[in-house]
Parts: structure tokens; sequence; C-alpha cells
């Protein structure tokens, strides 16, 4: 940095997401322990500012990102036709880099937003 006070907010959000996926598993007793993965798809909104004194830089993308998940879980039958589950999934949709700079001055700040 040279020396110029810079203030700067990031803000990232998931305000949706699906998956189309299989399950694969044992099932004994109304009990159901599963493995499941396949394809995620989310809706991912980036927003950032940084600001020094006479200038300012901003970064907004707001895109829709295809991926992978996989997770597992538990599924129990109480009642007929009636189940309730337990999962976790982790999902991935990649990685994105990209870089703040202020028009007259060097790079003020760079950051990586994943």
């Amino acid at each position: 940095m040279c020396g110029i006070p810079v203030t700067a907010s990031y803000n990232q959000s998931v305000p949706w997401f699906g998956t189309v996926r299989g399950r694969l598993g044992v099932a004994a007793s109304g009990w159901l322990i599963y493995t499941t993965g396949g394809y995620a798809y989310a809706r991912l909104e980036t927003d950032a500012v940084a600001v020094a004194p006479g200038a300012m830089a901003t970064f907004s993308q707001h895109e829709t990102r295809n991926g992978w998940t996989t997770g597992g879980g538990i599924e129990v039958a109480f009642a007929p036709s009636w189940s309730v589950k337990l999962e976790y999934l982790y999902l991935d949709f990649g990685n994105i880099g990209s870089s703040m700079s202020f028009a007259a001055l060097p790079i003020a700040d760079n950051a990586h937003f994943t």
C-alpha cells in the first residue's frame, strides 16, 4: 500500500440454489442411510466497494453458476407415506478471481473472490 487510507466493503450471497442428484444407500426397518451426489446450480451475487480520498472502485457480479455436490444422510419412515431426513451437502461452484484498482493510483486492494 502507498499510505493512502482506503476503506472497503465486500458482500457475497447465494440467494438460491438447486441440485439434481442420485442417492445410493442401505435400507432396513424403515431407515435409509445413504450417500448422494450430482449436479448443482446457484445464483451467486457479489458486490464490493473500495474508497480512497477522491477515488472509488466498485465490483459487481451477479451470475448463475454451475457446479457439483456430494453428501450423505439418514432418512426414517415414521408413518405410511411419511418420512423425515437429516442430510449434509457439500456444494462447489468453482473460483473466480478479481482485482480492484483506482484509475489514478497504483493497485490499492487486491482480492480473491471465491
